[in-house]
């Protein structure tokens, strides 16, 4: 029986190798002809045909067998055979390598070195080794001959072995990457510091979180200890060796990451023992913090998944986690401050030369990473300690998550500036809503009056856990004022310690000219922290300051442009766009702030925190889409792809849920329900949503739309088909949705006999539903208007066309025609939309939010696309 092999893997060997040997830092100047000739040298045919004929004496009398197990003879075998590259190569040495075992007798070495596609020259070339080693792991697709050619040849195998142990860990096979790095002791292949560094990264990359065992903690410790002597010379390479070490531990749970904690030991000076300090960098804290934020997130979905414990209690114990957590990077982060300052300055000029030397040999830059995961403590999604269990963390905490921001990015300041400007409160920081304040504080006190002998693990006390009271406790300020030094002297002005724009003075060069250049290019927010200030306004309950904040960003940073003229067009925003300065915005998106999932991010916050009191928002991502979408709009933006065309799909079919879940029915009912109000606010979307998706055609030159977005079209139209719809009476209301409807679908209708029978495509087919209504509808009405006798004729047209009685160009201009022919008045009313809006962040939630999931649900079929 015989299993399936992988295909050869190609590799880039030239760039292969320059990683290998740049990230080992051993680059050696080669001579270019004495490489040359070692190359040449590896494709000499005749000790190729020297060990053909030596195996054909040798095992001439031996039975080989193939790889299905089949015996051939060694007879048969021809020049090309014995290429590595040929899979019959691999075939022989695995039979060379089992008689070799039962024998017990060498391998005669140049039938070795042909098997292995190698030769002696080769072999005394630490970069020849490396890249024979390179293309057999490609060509195999597994490490016994890669480990074999390392075995005959260990002093020149260090870099070599490196990439097989670290081959194995990018395959997730942890177990044989530890092997490869024991295995070497037994074929004499020396280590090097990055061969630890690889070691541990592997491990910790191939481990699960809270799934790393004691006993792995304390191999990795051991072998960290005894290898220290090895690599501490390189203080660089000791701190990131350090981080990789305890990256693997941080993910042991056992008493609180106590493996983690404990291992900080090894960063302090023991000379007794000969063994240097190690300085830890931003990267070291960002590890722990990461670390310290995994494990409590572990904690809170068992407090979550305990159906053992009361409402009560479940809050308590979130909080106690929430405050535990917070307490912790807040004493860490504090670390991170001290170790970051630079030196007071002193009345002694020599001593402060003394105090500079020192503190910029061991200085630590505060980056974005450490900033953005001591920010994720304080406005966690998954905390449960907000408004309800699925609203992140306490508004307090979200609170202070942009006070942070604010206070080490002049990019956010500016923008919480003009957003608290626009509000009328210049000089007041922006605050949670007053609903979230009111039901959250209710929430806390409840519980902690519920459960006050609830058993806690991080405050000695109950009242320690409340948010207001853990705030408080926190240290300040967040960025400190500092004396930065000017190469070997301290200034005599104070600077924020934390600034993303810095660039540090470069000892003995005068010039800061380039420094000055590149300071204009620097940006002191990212694509995190732009998130984390979303979150925080999200959490916080301040619907409308986050959609708004999108906006600024988009023109700030998203290479969106937006026209004074176009403005009411988008009268959700109406004030907020008209106070914005249009004019200066980015002409190309910024890829480090705007990242691609941007719009997939607005697309999920609005249809989690949009809907409410039976009408969406979802209006506000179709805005988004179209600025995304027209190129007028869009300078250089994100490019909107199918990932969120399929976004937006999904979104309008939850929107149909929701609006049937709204509706509090006194009987069950298997219809869908809809208010005329929804129905008019669904069916303006779905027209902006299918004319701005025209456009995304055009653009990406589609002839025909994706299968999906069809099926979408047609489930939407007979999820509508088939609803009751609330209200709407008259006939004159009837036609009119039906025509929206009509025009939402029009340019994509195809009649049956225009389609191809092997075509897949519906071509929203179903919208012949809707036209019959409308015809029907019209027949009856009196007093109908001209535009829409024109309309009657022009369905009654479609309906009856023949085949080949319009060319492709003439029937496009017939829909087209249908299109403009709907004239839809009094488009969802966005002035009232405006208004909702404004009041959204204020509204109280509903007293039974579960109550609307005993209406009647939309059928089945139409809830995905």
């Amino acid at each position: 029986m015989t299993g399936t092999q992988s295909p050869p893997v190609k590799v880039d060997i030239r760039k292969k190798l320059n990683d290998i040997m740049e990230s080992n830092g051993e680059i050696v100047p080669y001579n270019k002809q004495s490489m040359s000739r070692n190359q040449k040298s590896g494709k000499d045919d005749r000790s190729i045909e020297r060990s053909l004929a030596l195996l054909k004496r040798a095992y001439d009398s031996v039975t080989f067998l193939d790889k299905d197990g089949k015996p051939f003879s060694v007879d048969k075998l021809r020049l090309r055979d014995l290429k590595f590259s040929n899979k019959q190569s691999r075939v022989i040495f695995d039979n060379v390598m089992r008689i070799k075992e039962m024998t017990k007798k060498q391998i005669n070495r140049g039938l070795a070195l042909a098997l292995l596609g190698t030769n002696q020259k080769q072999l005394d070339d630490p970069y020849f080794v490396t890249k024979n080693v390179v293309d057999l792991l490609a060509f195999d697709q597994d490490a016994k001959r890669a480990n074999y050619l390392c075995r005959i040849t260990p002093k020149n195998a260090t870099v070599a072995m490196n990439t097989i142990m670290e081959w194995h860990f990018d395959k997730k096979d942890q177990k044989n990457g530890i092997k490869s790095f024991n295995e070497r002791r037994n074929y004499g292949v020396p280590c090097d510091s990055y061969t630890y560094l690889k070691l541990f990264d592997g491990v910790a990359k191939s481990s699960e979180w809270g799934k790393v065992s004691d006993e792995m903690c304390d191999r990795m410790i051991e072998t960290f200890k005894t290898s220290r002597v090895k690599f501490q010379d390189d203080d660089k390479m000791t701190t990131s060796i350090f981080n990789a070490c305890l990256s693997i531990l941080v993910k042991n749970f056992a008493y609180r990451q106590v493996k983690a904690w404990s291992f900080f030991d090894e960063l302090i000076e023991n000379k007794e023992m000969d063994i240097k300090g190690i300085n830890p960098d931003a990267q070291t804290f960002t590890i722990l913090l990461q670390g310290l934020r995994k494990y409590s997130d572990h904690e809170k979905q068992k407090v979550l998944a305990d159906t053992k414990v009361s409402s009560h209690e479940r809050i308590v114990k979130l909080l106690d986690l929430e405050a535990g957590h917070i307490k912790t990077a807040d004493v860490i982060f504090d670390k991170v401050k001290s170790v970051a300052a630079p030196p007071l300055p002193t009345s002694n000029p020599e001593q402060d030369r003394k105090n500079v030397a020192k503190w910029r040999k061991n200085k630590l830059d505060i980056d974005f990473p450490v900033i953005t995961t001591y920010v994720g403590s304080f406005c966690n999604r998954d905390s449960g300690t907000g408004l309800d269990l699925k609203s992140g963390s306490h508004y307090l905490y979200n609170e202070r998550a942009l006070e942070i921001l604010r206070g080490v990015s002049t990019e956010v300041e500016a923008m919480l500036s003009f957003l608290e400007r626009n509000e009328g409160k210049p000089n007041e920081p922006i605050t949670s809503s007053s609903k979230v304040k009111e039901y959250t504080d209710l929430r806390v006190k409840s519980a902690v009056n519920g459960a006050k002998n609830a058993q806690l693990s991080y405050v000695s006390q109950i009242d320690e856990l409340i948010p207001a009271n853990v705030v408080k406790q926190l240290s300040s300020p967040i960025n400190p004022q500092v004396y930065i030094p000017l190469r070997d002297k301290v200034k005599s002005e104070p600077e924020p310690l934390i600034d993303f724009k810095r660039n540090w003075p470069i000892v003995g060069k005068a010039s800061t000219r380039g420094q000055k250049k590149a300071k204009q290019d620097r940006y002191s927010i990212n694509a995190y922290i732009l998130n984390q200030v979303f979150d925080s306004l999200i959490n916080m309950g301040r619907f409308k300051l986050f959609v708004q904040a999108f906006w600024y960003s988009m023109i700030r940073w998203g290479g969106v442009r937006l026209y004074t003229a176009d403005l009411k067009k988008h009268n959700v925003l109406d004030s907020f766009l008209c106070k914005l300065q249009i004019h200066k915005h980015q002409d190309a998106r910024i890829a480090s702030i705007i990242d691609d999932v941007m719009f997939s991010s607005l697309i999920y916050k609005v249809a989690e925190h949009g809907r409410q009191h039976g009408s969406t928002r979802t209006n506000i991502i179709l805005e988004m889409f179209t600025a995304l979408t027209i190129p007028k709009y869009r300078v250089g933006g994100i490019g909107v792809n199918q990932n969120h065309i399929d976004h937006i799909c999904s979104t309008l079919i939850k929107d149909l849920h929701y609006y049937n879940d709204s509706i509090k029915k006194k009987q069950y009912s298997s219809k869908p329900h809809l208010t005329k109000e929804q129905l008019l606010e669904f069916l303006d979307n779905m027209n902006v949503f299918s004319q701005v998706h025209a456009t995304y055609m055009d653009q990406c030159k589609l002839g025909v739309a994706s299968n999906a977005f069809y099926s979408f079209m047609d489930k939407v139209s007979k999820t509508l088909y088939s609803a009751r719809w609330i209200d709407v009476e008259r006939d004159e209301e009837k036609l009119h949705m039906y025509k929206m409807l009509i025009r939402a679908n029009i340019k994509y209708y195809r009649p049956k006999f225009m389609v191809k029978k092997t075509d897949p495509k519906t071509y929203c087919v179903s919208v012949e539903a809707a036209i019959k209504e409308a015809i029907e509808l019209m027949n009856g009405i009196d007093g109908l208007s001209d535009q829409d006798k024109k309309l009657r004729t022009a369905l009654k047209k479609l309906l009856n066309l023949k085949v080949n009685e319009l060319e492709k160009v003439q029937y496009e201009a017939f829909l087209n025609e249908i299109y403009q022919l709907i004239y839809i008045s009094g488009r969802s009313k966005r002035t009232e939309k405006s208004s909702r809006l404004e009041a959204h962040d204020n509204d109280k939630p509903s007293a039974t939010p579960d109550a609307a999931s005993k209406s009647a649900p939309i059928a089945p079929d139409s809830v995905q696309i």
